[in-house]
């Protein structure tokens, strides 16, 4: 529902126009429909159950070339249309006239104005369930992706749509006109899968097993199917086999425990149930008994026609193991009972016998009660169910597959909307042919991700020390193996194997491996010491260190046996990421732990990061400039966004101008400045503010009432009876002159902390304070117990909040759970239980109803370990365009020098000295509001008699009133248009160096503004790196003289190499793929996804069936809880 929700409005348009035709057109067309099932020997249930079918449970797939996108895949994170990636297995033309005058047609000119990755997607419709995919399909791909959550914006059509009419089209649930156009033999085939029973009972836990044949696929396939696991030695049973109309060549009756089991054997497949000395088989077909390869004749025969039989037969079978004897009946016609089908001389004394079949179509085994017939009456004990067996039927094929060959051209689904690869997809199915790739088909390049300008496909080019060598193609760089260290090195010169820059061990392998692979220190990250010195707190660390005699404070150096004081080190020396044996990380929480700093070691890091930019921006002249960039370069191939805040206080406006490089390769990644509103480095005492709880949906609009320690407000607000908790309010009502408050972070912070093994969250934290004043706020960490706790390593300081909804959803989920199926979890509670404590509450009202309860429940916590705890610095604000200024003890002309009423608005037209409406963020042109000033209560006593048009005919009777609190308000945000078609261009064009300017329409001296640059839901990222370089912005004052190009340039390689120099290089992306795909490199893309895997065959829906089976059994034996009738269908089916 979240995708249908973000459809833009051309996919809305084109998905309306489609419903609407469908609409009238299957009405139209389902009484021809019902009128030919009937003339088929169908009825409404079968109608129902294939639009039933169709509408809820068809896989919808994408057909796809492994070789060819597989590698895009692997980056990317939606799957494209050929609007976006320039290719295609269909229609192709250079400007895609072909396709868009088709989708005119289909969608009634919806798309014809749409951005690339607004357009819709194709893929076909399962309708016949076939492992294998749709295989008239297979000129888009020979392997599948299975879709998920995509039908409600889906559409159908009977063919290719490619020139058809857009009345041809249907939806999920008007799809009549649609089935219309089947023919006869797609309907019969369609009809079988779609009435194939789904039931639980459909899949009993024991399964017959593939016991001979080159496949599961019985509708393709003559195969043997049995319980080889299920042998008896003695005793007498009786069961029965219906072999389904258009069954062929069926051997039915028992083999030996000594037959042979051959899956997928080629020769082997060919010899089934009768065809060798340990089996013995009825052959109604052909009238026909089977022993050791052998035919004797059968008295009775089965209706056929042609090569299949022409109705069901229900074949019994009877064995008397101790006495070597086996009966068969047909439809319940028995032999004799002196006369049995095989006797003592043919069946072995001693022999262990088990159900088996062998055929080509779809039957199914009954082993009772509720048997077709009944067992045969003859002397002696009577035939008892075959022992260990499931009651009820056991399908010997799999019903709900069907052969695809069987449809003459695939059904096309058009998706609209996105289609997430994480989101939406639910499995690859790989075709078996990457599993057993010839040596003539092979690939023997191979590429590398994760370096940079390194990355790219890599042909062999020789050998080095008896190793493969390889070289980048089209590039400079080499892989090859180096003997002296024993390492394959990839190298910028393979001529001078030391200036490598990613080396892996490999003294076993002929080829390089594909991870492990570490770049040089100096490429993971390094600082030199004097941006250490230049930051205060580090360089008071240090001062510390210093006179300590004995302590450890860096280990740094070329061994770990170096150490050294960060202060007695040279201004020239550098502090790495990694060192041998250690890393910064580790050093940096070792302090922590010692109680020497309260930072972690990625604040430190950050903040040299900082210095470090700083430092180019200084020696460049450029103090007052603003950089505005993608956090790296290339950026991150996945999806996301990011704002920045820009603030010259003394610009009246704004230049930007990007570098040239500026670059990627989608037209729906945005650039976006907005202005207007008040930024919150320029905000005060009296800005008025907008709040939401980290946890549920508590929000409020309130006052910033003081800056607190740490980047912090303090916020206080008051609220309606109808939206406060019920005991706050009681604590709110008592004293009129109270407010609830809150405390808010200029830059809000959430971190998730996981207390496990052995350590308690008692351990660290001390305990935990309430404020009463605080209901969105209420518990803070009011102390720690040591230092170097896992919340204190992470950043958490003492009076950092608790997010309890968080805290309280997880109780009641280990409540749930202890009480269900995992019992053993109640001893790790019991401590929560106790006197007071009441039930475990579920939201803030319950919370609030015993709150001594919920305090005593937070003290048991601390005796807890094995849980998650939620803490934030303070709740994330945005300030409204409204301010309250607060005069009191001073008169509103102390600070404002006029007013100017106009349109029956009144608005500051300057200032004549500082005071609270300009500490609170306000600037000329803001107007008052007259409204909330005069309703405020506590106005009422200073104004009197005055009344709003009084002072908007005489401003100066409100500037000459003290002790008064005045409401004031922006003019309304409006965003300001890059202009000139200024945005980032689709396939990698760049951003030109381009002058904009932010500037206000009013008021004239307005505050600079935010840029945002989202590259959020629509990233295609493409290959090279290159093309998805991201974006640097250098925003200056447009008062101060323009930059030159070439001066941005220069900054762009000082700024970009101090931060790459730095932050290193992200080791966990190193790789070293071979371009060939193989089981490895699929499930690693399966794994990055999120996706299931398998191989094409039958084995996988069986499997998948059976799962799916077990774990409704399991939810069903767990207490009632309501289920949507797609849930039922996931568990039964797991179809996407």
């Amino acid at each position: 529902m979240r995708a249908v929700q973000r459809l833009t409005s051309c996919q809305r348009a084109a998905l309306a126009n489609v419903r609407a035709n469908a609409a009238l057109n299957h009405d139209k067309a389902l009484p021809e429909v019902r009128d030919r099932f009937a003339r088929l020997g169908y009825g409404e249930a079968e109608l129902q159950g294939v639009l039933g079918w169709i509408q809820d449970l068809a896989p919808m797939c994408i057909h796809i070339h492994i070789g060819t996108v597989g590698r895009f895949l692997e980056t990317d994170e939606y799957y494209r249309s050929q609007f976006e990636t320039g290719t295609s297995c269909g229609a192709l033309d250079d400007k895609n006239q072909i396709r868009k005058d088709w989708e005119t047609e289909l969608f009634g000119g919806a798309y014809d104005e749409a951005k690339p990755f607004e357009r819709c997607k194709y893929g076909a419709l399962g309708v016949m369930n076939d492992y294998r995919g749709i295989t008239s399909a297979y000129q888009y791909g020979d392997s599948y992706l299975v879709l998920k959550d995509v039908r409600l914006r889906a559409t159908f059509a009977a063919t290719d749509s490619g020139g058809i009419a857009g009345s041809r089209l249907a939806v999920l649930d008007k799809y009549a006109h649609v089935l219309k156009e089947y023919n006869d033999n797609e309907l019969h085939r369609l009809i079988e899968v779609a009435m194939a029973n789904t039931s639980l009972d459909d899949v009993p836990r024991i399964q017959p097993q593939l016991l001979r044949g080159l496949t599961s696929d019985t509708t393709n396939d003559w195969v043997t199917m049995g319980f080889p696991d299920l042998p008896q030695k003695k005793g007498r049973y009786y069961f029965e086999v219906e072999l389904i109309r258009g069954c062929q060549s069926p051997q039915v009756g028992l083999l030996s425990s000594r037959f042979e089991l051959a899956p997928r054997t080629k020769g082997q497949h060919l010899y089934g149930v009768g065809d060798d000395v340990h089996g013995w088989a009825v052959d109604g077909q052909h009238s026909i008994l089977w022993h050791n390869g052998k035919k004797l004749a059968w008295s009775r025969s089965w209706a056929n026609s042609g090569r299949e039989l022409s109705q069901n037969v229900v074949v019994g079978i009877a064995v008397d193991v101790d006495a070597g004897k086996i009966w068969f009946a047909s439809d319940g016609e028995w032999d004799e009972e002196a006369d049995p089908s095989f006797g003592p001389s043919l069946v072995p004394k001693g022999s262990m016998l088990y159900p088996a079949l062998s055929f080509k179509g779809r039957a199914q085994f009954n082993f009772g009660p509720d048997y077709k017939h009944s067992a045969p009456s003859f002397k002696g004990k009577a035939f008892l169910q075959w022992p260990g067996m499931s009651d009820g039927v056991v399908r010997a094929d799999c019903p709900i597959i069907g052969n695809s060959n069987n449809v003459n051209i695939y059904k096309e689904i058009q998706l609209h909307g996105e289609v997430s690869l994480k989101r939406n997809v639910q499995r690859l199915v790989a075709n078996r042919k990457h599993l057993e790739v010839s040596k003539s088909d092979r690939s023997w390049a191979v590429r590398v991700d994760g370096m940079d300008d390194a990355d790219g496909s890599y042909t062999r080019s020789g050998a080095r020390h008896g190793k493969a060598m390889y070289k980048q193609q089209g590039g400079r760089f080499e892989i090859s193996y180096d003997k002296a260290s024993g390492k394959w090195r990839l190298t910028s010169d393979a001529s001078q194997e030391d200036k490598w820059i990613a080396e892996v061990p490999g003294d076993d392998s002929f080829e390089p491996p594909r991870y492990g692979w570490l770049v040089p220190r100096e490429r993971q990250g390094r600082v030199p010491v004097k941006l250490f010195r230049s930051d205060h707190l580090i360089k008071s660390l240090a001062e510390k260190a210093a006179d300590a005699s004995e302590e450890e404070v860096f280990r740094v150096g070329e061994s770990s046996s170096e150490k050294t004081w960060l202060s007695h080190m040279s201004a020239q020396a550098i502090v790495t990421m990694v060192a041998p044996g250690t890393t910064f990380k580790d050093e940096w929480t070792q302090l922590q732990k010692e109680n020497k700093v309260q930072s972690t070691a990625e604040d430190a890091w950050s903040r040299c990061l900082q210095a470090a930019q700083d430092e180019v921006l200084a020696r460049l002249s450029l103090q007052n400039v603003v950089i505005v960039e993608t956090p790296t370069h290339p950026y991150p191939a996945r999806a996301h966004s990011w704002t920045q805040d820009v603030h010259i206080p003394s610009a009246s406006k704004l230049r930007v101008k990007f570098s040239n490089r500026c670059a990627t390769t989608d037209d729906c990644a945005s650039l976006q400045v907005l202005a207007g509103g008040l930024s919150k480095s320029a905000a005060g005492v009296g800005a008025r503010a907008h709040l939401k709880a980290i946890t549920g949906p508590d929000q409020v609009h309130g006052t910033l009432a003081g800056q607190a320690e740490g980047g912090k407000w303090n916020f206080v607000y008051r609220r309606t009876l109808s939206s406060v908790v019920a005991s706050w309010w009681e604590w709110l009502d008592k004293s009129p002159g109270r407010s609830c408050t809150a405390v808010c972070a200029q830059e809000a912070t959430i971190l998730k902390i996981k207390y496990g093994g052995d350590t308690k969250v008692g351990d660290e934290i001390a305990g935990f304070t309430f404020n009463e004043a605080s209901p969105m706020t209420p518990f803070s960490v009011a102390g720690f117990s040591k230092p170097g706790g896992p919340a204190q390593l992470k950043g958490v300081y003492a009076g950092w909040f608790v997010d309890v909804m968080a805290l309280i959803k997880l109780l009641a989920f280990y409540e749930v759970v202890s009480q269900t199926i995992k019992q053993d979890l109640l001893k790790k509670f019991k401590s929560l239980e106790g006197e007071g404590f009441g039930d475990p509450p579920k939201n803030l009202t319950e919370i609030a109803a015993n709150i001594e309860g919920f305090k005593k429940r937070l003290e048991a916590l601390r005796g807890l370990s094995d849980i998650n705890l939620t803490f934030y610095n303070g709740l994330d604000f945005q300030l409204l365009p409204v301010c309250a200024a607060s005069y009191q003890g001073a008169k509103v002309s102390d600070e404002i020098s006029s007013f100017q009423a106009e349109g029956g608005v009144l608005k500051i037209s300057g200032f004549c000295d500082e005071g609270p409406a300009q500490a609170a963020g306000v600037r000329s042109g803001w107007h008052v509001s007259l409204f909330g000033t005069f309703n405020l209560q506590e106005n009422k006593a200073v104004l009197g008699d005055l009344t709003p048009q009084q002072v908007l005919e005489d401003p100066e009777r409100l500037r000459e009133l003290s002790d008064i609190q005045l409401m004031l308000a922006s003019w309304l945000e409006t965003r300001c248009s890059p202009g000139n078609g200024v945005k980032l261009i689709f396939h990698a064009s760049a951003l030109r160096p381009m002058f904009l300017c932010v500037n206000r329409k009013e008021p004239a001296n307005a505050e600079p503004e935010e840029l945002f640059c989202g590259f959020g839901d629509e990233d295609w990222t493409g290959d090279d790196p290159e093309l998805r370089w991201g974006v640097f912005a250098v925003v200056t004052s447009a008062d101060e003289p323009e930059l030159t190009e070439s001066k941005i340039e220069e900054l762009v390689d000082a700024y970009t190499a101090a931060s790459g120099r730095i932050v290193g290089s992200n080791l966990a992306e190193v790789s070293i793929e071979p371009e060939d795909w193989d089981e490895a490199r699929l499930k690693a893309l399966c794994e990055r996804h999120g996706w299931e895997f398998e191989w094409m065959t039958e084995d996988g829906e069986r499997r998948r069936r059976i799962e799916g089976a077990e774990r409704a059994r399991r939810s069903s034996r767990r207490p009632a809880a309501s289920c949507s009738r797609g849930d039922v269908f996931g568990m039964r089916m797991s179809l996407g």
